[in-house]
Formats: C-alpha cells, structure tokens, sequence
C-alpha cells in the first residue's frame, strides 16, 4: 500500500469512530429530549382538533363566559368578538395590494 492510501485508512477510521462517538451522544439527548417531544405532538394534536371543530370551542367558551358573567357576558364578549373581527377585516383590506 502506498503512503497516500495508508493516510486516507487512518483518516478514516479516526471520522468513523468520531462518528460512533457522535451517534452515542445523539441518542442521550434523543432521550432527554423524548418527553418534551410528546408533549409537543400531543398540542399539535389538540390545536388540530380544536381547528377541525371550531363549533365545539365557539360553545366551550360561551358556556364559560354564561357561567362566569351570565348572559349579559356572553352577549358582550360576543359583540367584542364581532368588533374585533370587523376591525382585522378592514385592516387587511387597507394592508392587499389594489390592481
């Protein structure tokens, strides 16, 4: 074997034990990690859910906004909700390009 060839065995073997080294290390945080990443899955399912039924939280809220401040809440949180949602309408309106 030439002197070129027996540098490049060496390089290799000195990356792939780096790389034995570094694939250990990915599996520890991989493992510290593992809980916060079921957590995460498991709010992008919820707001998955709550997106593909939003009649369902349009409910869950009235029905809090009925027991904690009666119906005289529920009606001001929904003219609030109205207000809101005219006032972001015209906003974007004012903010898309005219042709």
């Amino acid at each position: 074997m030439g002197l070129r060839k027996q540098k490049l065995m060496r390089r290799r073997a000195a990356l792939l034990e780096r790389i034995s080294v570094q694939r250990e290390e990915l599996a520890e945080v991989n493992a510290r990690l593992q809980p916060v990443f079921l957590i995460a899955d498991r709010a992008v399912l919820a707001g998955r859910f709550l997106f593909a039924h939003p009649v369902l939280v349009i409910g869950l809220t009235g029905l809090a906004l009925v027991r904690r401040k009666g119906w005289v809440g529920l009606v001001t949180g929904a003219w609030r909700v109205w207000k809101t949602y005219r006032y972001v309408n015209n906003f974007s309106k004012k903010l898309t390009p005219r042709q």
